[in-house]
């Protein structure tokens, strides 16, 4: 029997959480609306931060607030930040706004990931692309997973992926970062997708991050006179999963849905609430 095991059955009033908590991703950066000659491109927006653990312990008789951070609007807006009991994953970082018309480093650079930890010693900024580390999360197994949006297309650049938050000009990879797979469902779901930068090839607006998986949005491209707008930010979102040997919770408000998982309960929520077991 392992420790962690030893640790819940020894206690009647706890019970072991699976938690996934996401912040919001950033928006994706706008064109300037001045390209004539090289294309402008706008950063992808940074990913929202993830924090999760497998066990994560919940007293029974106390209310847990959720909040579900929210994406970040179209043209460089940062996501916000969404909480449980202390966890905490950031929002990501705005994606760069194209730069001027006629040099080669016309495009914005891609926005950087949220920060995600537990208490408030670990509360950054939003768009800090730092990995925080410490024993208490080694003990909860926990892991991060915080993704950089792309840097706009430079064609006539090179450059690596963007990690400023709201950065100014950089160069050279379109394609965000691929985020990560959870099945605290009881189905795989990739999360925290960071934006892709605009490609430099099209005149279009950059594409809106899937609702409630962090995803940061896609920068905006254009060769022409018309500004076009980076892609909002996908939502975050809070899922709680414990062994349905434990009880249904006594209250639970908010916007959420109950996955099929089996053996488990199961709460997924798409908006802020709280539960109480």
């Amino acid at each position: 029997m392992s420790t962690l095991t030893q640790f819940f059955n020894g206690s009647a009033n706890l019970i072991p959480l699976e938690v996934l908590v996401l912040g919001g991703g950033g928006g994706g950066g706008d064109t300037n609306g001045f390209g004539t000659t090289n294309a402008t491109t706008g950063g992808g927006g940074g990913s929202g931060g993830s924090f999760y653990t497998p066990t994560f312990p919940a007293l029974k008789g106390v209310t847990m607030a959720v909040v579900v951070g929210g994406g970040g609007a179209s043209g460089s807006g940062a996501g916000t930040s969404s909480t449980i009991q202390g966890i905490r994953g950031g929002g990501g970082g705005g994606g760069g706004r194209a730069g001027l018309d006629g040099v080669a480093s016309n495009l914005g650079s891609g926005g950087g990931p949220g920060l995600s930890g537990v208490g408030l010693s670990l509360l950054g900024g939003e768009g800090v692309g730092v990995l925080p580390t410490v024993a208490f999360n080694n003990f909860f197994g926990a892991t991060y997973s915080e993704f950089s949006g792309g840097d706009g297309e430079d064609r006539t650049g090179t450059g690596g992926i963007g990690g400023g938050n709201r950065g100014g000009n950089g160069g050279g990879i379109s394609g965000g970062q691929p985020g990560v797979s959870y099945s605290i469902t009881g189905a795989a779901v990739t999360y925290g997708i960071g934006g892709a930068g605009g490609n430099g090839t099209a005149s279009s607006n950059g594409g809106a991050g899937t609702s409630n998986t962090g995803n940061g949005g896609s920068g905006a491209s254009t060769r022409t006179t018309t500004q076009y707008d980076g892609g909002a930010g996908g939502s975050g979102i809070v899922i709680i999963a414990y062994p349905n040997t434990y009880a249904v919770p006594t209250t639970i408000t908010g916007t959420y849905t109950e996955p099929t998982r089996s053996g488990f309960r199961v709460y997924r929520f798409t908006g802020s609430g709280s539960i109480t077991f």
